[in-house]
């Protein structure tokens, strides 16, 4: 059963904000994406526009991106891709999972487009958790 998020509890995951791959051949990748499947590849890998169903005045995105597989942005060796969470209170939320034992890897960054976190989930994944401000990325 396919279940709507309620939108009544700040400090939770509201969506998916990217997903992230990690590749030797990064330029390959994305020539083969875009080949093959037609995406349009740009400086944030491929952004796609959606408007909020509850607010359709309210801007959102999804990225999609190709990293290269030696990098700092993943903080797990081997984890080949990585899935950023859309939150709508990230302080609340690393309150709530600080109390449950769930630590930040590391600092919270804030950056023109929002502020991101990371955990790791039980099977030692790396996730990113993302307050988005989607109006810095031009949309």
């Amino acid at each position: 059963m396919i279940q709507n998020i309620s939108q009544s509890s700040p400090g939770r995951i509201t969506g998916i904000g990217g997903i992230f791959l990690r590749s030797s051949q990064v330029e390959a990748m994305n020539a083969w994406y875009s080949q093959k499947l037609g995406l349009e590849i740009g400086p944030y890998g491929v952004v796609f526009p959606w408007k909020d169903h509850e607010n359709p005045e309210l801007p959102g995105s999804t990225c999609w991106n190709v990293m290269e597989k030696a990098n700092d942005y993943f903080l797990v060796e081997g984890q080949t891709y990585m899935v950023n969470y859309r939150v709508d209170n990230l302080s609340l939320l690393l309150e709530k999972l600080k109390a449950e034992g769930i630590e930040s890897l590391k600092p919270v960054e804030h950056h023109d487009f929002g502020s991101f976190a990371w955990i790791l989930d039980p099977d030692g994944n790396q996730i990113e958790l993302w307050e988005p401000k989607d109006s810095g990325l031009g949309l």
